[in-house]
């Protein structure tokens, strides 16, 4: 039975890298993602640029976080993102999801527009401290590539993680 599975799921994967879709139709293009959900306990396929002292695998179950996820904390607040690179894409318009958060604002910061969910130029701001799920619509890519992840754009914030990426191709 996982062997007709694995070999049906094969087929999907070739077929919607390959196949356009029609108006309504989307196709998931998840397994593109290295590492979406860090239920390995690992990092793999992703990046960080923030300089954060404590950056890595993390463990909660609360709200749309669902075990393992990726953190940058420190001391400060930071600049910098948690990024992946995709490619081999087809061109085209892409939804972007992932559960996400900030938290622990700086002493005499306001609570600004800092932290947000990305892919390539599009994004959505993370405006809870609670992980929730947000949509980043419109990430265009027109030579196969995306960056996505969540970024930390004015430092007021000391922590933020990244979570149950998704990307789907419309």
């Amino acid at each position: 039975l996982n062997t007709a599975y694995n070999d049906l799921e094969s087929a999907r994967q070739t077929y919607v890298m390959k196949a356009i879709p029609t108006i309504g139709t989307t196709f998931d293009l998840t397994f593109k993602v290295v590492n979406p959900t860090f239920d390995n306990g690992k990092t793999d396929g992703w990046t960080y640029t923030t300089g954060a002292s404590n950056h890595g695998i993390a463990s909660k179950n609360e709200s749309a976080i669902t075990g393992n996820f990726f953190e940058n904390w420190d001391w400060n607040s930071y600049i910098g993102n948690i990024e992946q690179t995709l490619i081999g894409l087809p061109t085209g318009v892409y939804t972007l999801k992932a559960a996400a958060f900030r938290d622990q604002l700086i002493e005499g910061a306001s609570d600004a527009d800092a932290v947000y969910v990305f892919g390539n130029d599009a994004e959505t701001l993370v405006y809870s401290a609670t992980p929730a799920m947000y949509a980043v619509e419109n990430v265009l890519t027109y030579d196969g590539k995306i960056t996505l992840g969540i970024k930390s754009k004015v430092a007021t914030y000391k922590w933020m993680g990244i979570d149950n990426v998704s990307l789907i191709y419309a």
